[in-house]
C-alpha cells in the first residue's frame, strides 16, 4: 500500500519579487524558488514570471510522488474576501482588482487560497512557528510596508472591516526597503 504525500504550493507575491514553496502539512519547506515580478506591466505580464516558478514546482512535486492539496498566495495589500482577488496592492498596483484566485483555479485546476502577507505569516508562526500553542499573538512586519496581524483566542482577528488596525500595508517606501 502506498502512502501519496500531500503537499501545498505557497506563493508570496511582492513588489520586489515572488517566493514559490512546496510546503508539507508539518510546515516543512520541501522546495523554494524565487523569481522576478514584474512592475509596471498588466497584471498576467506581471505574475508571467510567477506562474513558471509555480509550474517548475508543480513538476517537482509529480517527480517526487507528492499530491499538491491547493495552492496558498499571499499579496501585500487588502484583499476583497468575497471576490478573491486583490483589492489594493500599494506594491503591485496591476493586480488590484485583478481576478487572481479565479485566473489561478482555472490554469491550475486547483482550488486557491488568498491571503494578505501579513496574515499568511501570522498564521504559519501560529501553526508552525514561535507561535504554536498561544492563544494570543500579534504579528508585526516592516519592510516596504508595516502590516500588522492578530491572533485572539486561536484565530485570526478580523474586524468588521476584514483587517486589524490598519496601519496594514501603508506604504513606507516604493524606492527602498526599510
Amino acid at each position: 500500500m502506498s502512502t501519496v504525500k500531500s503537499v501545498a504550493v505557497g506563493v508570496e507575491l511582492t513588489g520586489r519579487g515572488t517566493t514559490v514553496a512546496l510546503v508539507d502539512r508539518h510546515g516543512k519547506v520541501r522546495h523554494r524558488l524565487h523569481a522576478m515580478t514584474l512592475r509596471g506591466r498588466p497584471a498576467i505580464a506581471t505574475i508571467e514570471p510567477s506562474l513558471r516558478a509555480i509550474d517548475t514546482m508543480l513538476s517537482h512535486a509529480v517527480a517526487e510522488g507528492f499530491k499538491v492539496g491547493g495552492l496558498g498566495v499571499c499579496v501585500p495589500g487588502t484583499i476583497d474576501f468575497d471576490r478573491r482577488r486583490p483589492l489594493l496592492l500599494p506594491t503591485l498596483p496591476s493586480l488590484n482588482d485583478f481576478p487572481l484566485c479565479d485566473f489561478l483555479e482555472a490554469r491550475y485546476h486547483l482550488p486557491v487560497q488568498l491571503r494578505i502577507d501579513v496574515d499568511a505569516a501570522l498564521l504559519g508562526e501560529h501553526r508552525f512557528g514561535a507561535g504554536k500553542g498561544v492563544n494570543r499573538l500579534l504579528f508585526l512586519t516592516l519592510n516596504a510596508v508595516v502590516g500588522v496581524s492578530l491572533v485572539v483566542d486561536g484565530q485570526l482577528e478580523r474586524t468588521a472591516q476584514q483587517y486589524v488596525g490598519h496601519i496594514s500595508h501603508m506604504l513606507v517606501s516604493e524606492s527602498r526597503m526599510l
